[in-house]
């Protein structure tokens, strides 16, 4: 069975000689993105790394810290380290950034990329 869709029909009917004069009937979808606009940034969940115990998570930190996190806070968005094992980050989008199509491509290699050239440069990083 096909998912529903939100659709909204309606009918019109034009009068005026430069118009259709029958009835037109259109289908216009629901906005892709119809959630309301995020005005602060989510606060970071509590993470179980604590500064200080692993000099690798504290580098990727500050580079997230500054490089990062600043631009995602800026579209409503944020990351959290989940997970760091064997050169392999994972992450996890927040807020804004959860749904958007940026963070599963741009984004990620993006960060990857700037964590490989100031970190480690073997280093992986995962949307989970």
């Amino acid at each position: 069975m096909p998912p529903k869709r939100s659709t909204v029909r309606a009918t019109a009917a034009w009068t005026d000689s430069r118009s259709v004069t029958s009835h037109s009937t259109w289908w216009a979808a629901e906005p892709i993105r119809s959630a309301p606009a995020v005005t602060e940034a989510p606060k970071p969940a509590a993470s179980a790394f604590v500064p200080g115990d692993d000099p690798v998570i504290d580098r990727i930190n500050q580079v997230l810290d500054e490089k990062v996190r600043p631009g995602l806070a800026g579209d409503g968005g944020g990351l959290e380290i989940v997970g760091y094992h064997d050169h392999r980050l994972m992450i996890h989008y927040q807020g804004a950034c959860g749904s958007c199509p940026s963070s599963i491509s741009g984004t990620l290699y993006a960060i990857e990329h700037m964590l490989r050239e100031e970190v480690d440069p073997e280093i992986e990083v995962v949307s989970v």
